[in-house]
C-alpha cells in the first residue's frame, strides 16, 4: 500500500501536466514531426563496409607441395654449430698466485743535523709609528694666507739710498697665456677647466653654476662696416653682493688672474672685447651665493643697428679749376736828384679792378675756360 502511494505520488502530478500540454500547437508538432523524420532517415541509411584493396598479380607467392618422392631425393642439411655447448666451467682461468704485500719498516734512519745559522747581528728598535690623522675635503681647506710684504725699518726714512747700492728687482717672467678656443670642443674643454679652477679657487660649496646663457641682441656699432659675425663666450665669476669678483683678490681667489675671462674667441678682437666691456657693464642679481656663469655672445650683422653706419658715398674728383693769378703791384722808381726827374710827374701805378665772383664751374666747362689774364703792368713814362 505505501509502495503503491508512493509510486503514485510522483507519477500522477506529471502524468496531469503532460495530459494537460497542448499537443496540437503548431511549434511542438513541427518539433514531434522533425524529430521523427530524422529517425526514419538514419534507419534506413546504411553504411557502407570497407573493401580491402586487391593485391596485385606480382604480389601472390604460389604454394607448392612437394610428393613424398621429391622431398627423400632432397639433400639434407646439417646445422653449422653444434647443438651442444662445451660446459661453463673449463673456460675460467685458473686462480693468479698471490703473494703478501711486505709492512714498512718501523724505524727510520736519524737525520743529519742541520748547521748551526749564523749569529744576528742587533738591529735598532724600529720607532713608534706617528699615528696620520685623516685630511679633511677640500672644501672644508682653509684659505692659503698670503705673507705680509716686509715694511724695511731705518733709523731716518728721509735718507735715500744710493741707486748701485740697491739690488735690481728681478723682473718676472711673463706666464705664456693659453690660445683661445675656436671650436665648440675646444671651448667645453677650455669652460671644464675653468669651472674646476673656480670650484678651487673659491673653496665653498655655496655656488650656483649657469653655463648656458647666450645673448643674440647684442652687435656692436663698430663690426658694422666689416659686417663682422661669430660668436664669443665670457666666464665671469660673480660675488654674492651681484658684483663682478675682483681678479687676484686674496685670500679665497688667488687663482684667478682675469676676471671676465674670454673662453671660446670669434677670430675677431673687436668682438671679443665688446662682448667683455658688455659683461663689465652688466648688472648681476645678488643672489647671496658666488655664481660661475658663461655667457656665449652670438653675433649676427643686424641691418636696423647698423642703419645709420653705413658709410658715406665717396664723392667723384673733379677736377681744380686755376686761379686767377694775382698781379704784382708795381714799384715805385726811386726819386733821384737829377733835373729831369725833376720836370717830370712821377708815374702813378694804376688801380687794380677787383674780379667778379663766379659761381664753380661745372666739370663740363671747366676746362674750355681759360684763367683770366691779369692787367698790363705800367711803365713809368
Amino acid at each position: 500500500m505505501w509502495s503503491s502511494c508512493m509510486l503514485r505520488l510522483p507519477i500522477q502530478p506529471i502524468w496531469q501536466r503532460v495530459s494537460q500540454w497542448p499537443v496540437w500547437e503548431p511549434t511542438r508538432l513541427a518539433i514531434a514531426s522533425s524529430i521523427l523524420l530524422h529517425a526514419v532517415i538514419l534507419s534506413l541509411v546504411r553504411v557502407p563496409e570497407p573493401i580491402p584493396p586487391e593485391l596485385a598479380s606480382d604480389q601472390l607467392v604460389p604454394l607448392v607441395s612437394l610428393s613424398p618422392e621429391l622431398e627423400a631425393d632432397l639433400p639434407s642439411i646439417e646445422p653449422l654449430l653444434p647443438t651442444e655447448l662445451p660446459p661453463l666451467a673449463t673456460t675460467t682461468p685458473p686462480p693468479l698466485p698471490f703473494t703478501g704485500i711486505e709492512p714498512p719498516p718501523l724505524s727510520f734512519a736519524p737525520l743529519a743535523p742541520l748547521p748551526p745559522l749564523p749569529p744576528l747581528t742587533e738591529l735598532p728598535p724600529l720607532p713608534n709609528p706617528v699615528p696620520l690623522q685623516p685630511l679633511p675635503p677640500l672644501w672644508q681647506l682653509p684659505p692659503p694666507a698670503r705673507p705680509l710684504p716686509v715694511i724695511p725699518t731705518t733709523p731716518n726714512e728721509d735718507v735715500a739710498i744710493a741707486p748701485e747700492l740697491v739690488s735690481p728687482t728681478p723682473t718676472p717672467e711673463p706666464t705664456p697665456e693659453e690660445p683661445l678656443a675656436t671650436t665648440e670642443g675646444e671651448a667645453a674643454a677650455a669652460l671644464s677647466r675653468w669651472f674646476n679652477q673656480t670650484r678651487l679657487t673659491l673653496n665653498t660649496t655655496n655656488l650656483q653654476v649657469n653655463l648656458a646663457q647666450r645673448i643674440t641682441d647684442f652687435y656692436p656699432q663698430e663690426a658694422c662696416g666689416d659686417r663682422l659675425q661669430g660668436e664669443t663666450t665670457v666666464a665671469v665669476v660673480v660675488t654674492p653682493q651681484g658684483q663682478l669678483l675682483p681678479a687676484n683678490a686674496a685670500p679665497e681667489t688667488g687663482l684667478l688672474t682675469r676676471n671676465p675671462q674670454i673662453i671660446r674667441s670669434s677670430g675677431s678682437a673687436l668682438l671679443d672685447q665688446a662682448a667683455l666691456e658688455r659683461v663689465r657693464q652688466q648688472s648681476f642679481e645678488a643672489t647671496g651665493q658666488y655664481q660661475a656663469l658663461a655667457l656665449t655672445f652670438a653675433f649676427e650683422y643686424r641691418p636696423e643697428v647698423c642703419r645709420g653706419q653705413q658709410p658715406a658715398a665717396t664723392p667723384r674728383p673733379q677736377p681744380a679749376t686755376p686761379a686767377p693769378a694775382t698781379p704784382l703791384p708795381t714799384p715805385k722808381p726811386e726819386a733821384r736828384p737829377s733835373p729831369a726827374s725833376e720836370a717830370s710827374p712821377a708815374p702813378t701805378p694804376t688801380e687794380e679792378a677787383p674780379l667778379p665772383v663766379s659761381p664753380e664751374p661745372s666739370e663740363t666747362n671747366s676746362s674750355s675756360e681759360a684763367p683770366a689774364a691779369s692787367p698790363p703792368a705800367t711803365s713809368p713814362e
